[in-house]
């Protein structure tokens, strides 16, 4: 009877030490995943924000083209090669941030965001290659011209009257041009919750939904000597996860502004002095009751002059 009972005790605690280490293996091994993962999140965020500061001084470059293109001293032959480094930067940066989309599912909002911008500086390259294009097809003009000085003059009038319609047409595709280059651009989105007197306010972006009630939105407005300045009228519009706009017509944060020709609904304004300069805005917002904040990736675009010129995101748990 004892041989029987003490049998009975070494097998339960065979099945103890069995069941601790499975225990201990499968904590090993869910440890081991976290931080991989977090270590892998982390490098591709990092990833981001070094695509994100290229693309700011591709952009910068690709600004510049404009001047080259005007100096009346500088050659054909060299704008062009100017322009085929710029298209071969843009290139290897649609790649690059392809690349980064492939290995980032996590962060698939901030990708497209980067898509978009790329795609944006690709359209302006477009425009100047034009550009260029016209001015060869006038230099071939000219160069025919100084050889057949013994055109009549009122040949010479039919084509001074041609060309004089070509130029008020590329005078009108280089203001179109300026417009996307004077488009203002945001940076830095900040986010935070702001909280009653004397509590620490700090930036974050991932939230509580249950502490979130008020939040600030910040951001900074880039430089851009090109754009007209003075006083101008800032829309922000915060869309929930499901893609609803998240308004306040109640406390009157929120009404309808022009966008493409069409009436679209902004979450808040905000009227600034733009002096050309790096300018900081910073918008405070309340939802109504029924729009309170849902969970998930919250994602905010901010319009002036009649142009989208910043997107961010923040997380709400």
């Amino acid at each position: 009877m004892a041989s029987t009972l003490d049998s009975s005790k070494t097998t339960s605690r065979a099945i103890l030490v069995i069941v601790g280490i499975l225990v201990l293996s499968a904590l090993a091994y869910f440890s081991v995943k976290y931080f991989s993962e977090k270590g892998a999140n982390e490098e591709n965020v990092a990833t981001i924000e070094n695509l994100n500061n290229e693309i700011l001084q591709l952009e910068e470059k690709i600004l510049n083209l404009e001047v080259a293109i005007e100096d009346q001293n500088m050659e054909l032959a060299e704008k062009d090669k100017l322009l085929e480094e710029k298209y071969e930067e843009l290139e290897a940066m649609v790649g690059r941030v392809a690349e980064a989309k492939k290995d980032n599912k996590a962060n698939i909002a901030k990708i497209k965001q980067l898509e978009s911008r790329v795609s944006e500086l690709k359209g302006l390259v477009d425009q100047y290659s034009k550009q260029i294009e016209y001015l060869k097809e006038q230099n071939r003009q000219l160069t025919g011209q100084v050889d057949s000085l013994v055109v009549i003059e009122g040949e010479l009038t039919v084509q001074n009257k041609t060309l004089t319609a070509r130029n008020e047409a590329t005078s009108r595709e280089l203001e179109q041009t300026r417009k996307i280059a004077s488009a203002l651009k945001t940076k830095d989105f900040r986010f935070i919750n702001i909280k009653k007197p004397g509590k620490k306010e700090k930036e974050e972006e991932e939230f509580s939904r249950r502490t979130l009630k008020d939040i600030r939105i910040c951001f900074t407005i880039l430089e851009n000597p090109i754009t007209p300045s003075g006083e101008k009228e800032v829309y922000l519009v915060y869309e929930n996860p499901d893609g609803t706009a998240n308004t306040n017509f109640t406390s009157g944060f929120s009404g309808k502004f022009i966008h493409n020709d069409e009436e679209k609904v902004y979450t808040v304004m905000k009227s600034i002095n733009y002096e050309n300069d790096a300018t900081e805005v910073c918008m405070d917002y309340s939802p109504a009751e029924e729009n309170k904040y849902q969970k998930g990736t919250q994602y905010v675009s901010v319009y002036c002059d009649g142009r989208l010129i910043g997107q961010g995101t923040f997380e709400v748990k």
